[in-house]
């Protein structure tokens, strides 16, 4: 197997899970992958002067199902946005990590709340 095969067909997006108390469950987290953290780092360069939808929108882009399909869209962002800040902030701030993300971004996901 070459290299390139092997890179190309390793499943290397992992799945961690996340207590979340203040929606009492559990849920599960995906990686992201190089086109959604470069879409997500597009979103932000474009917002980064108003982040009021930061925590909502990573979720979207982050909680997964059983099969590990997304289980919001961007259409439910306005909806999250309506949800506890505190749990919001909780899983962005898990997804940052995940993810290798900076501490410029865990702290703008910790002044929206």
């Amino acid at each position: 197997m070459s290299l390139k095969t092997k890179i190309l067909s390793t499943e290397d997006l992992k799945i961690e899970s996340l207590l979340v108390p203040e929606w009492d469950t559990e849920v599960q987290l995906k990686q992201w992958s190089g086109r959604v953290r470069a879409a997500f780092q597009l979103w932000y360069e474009a917002n980064k002067n108003s982040l009021g939808d930061l925590s909502a929108l990573v979720c979207t882009m982050s909680i997964v199902d059983e099969q590990g399909l997304l289980v919001f869209t961007k259409d439910d962002v306005s909806s999250l946005n309506d949800k506890s800040s505190t749990a919001l902030d909780r899983v962005a701030i898990h997804v940052f990590k995940m993810n290798g993300l900076n501490e410029q971004a865990i702290e703008a996901a910790k002044k929206n709340s």
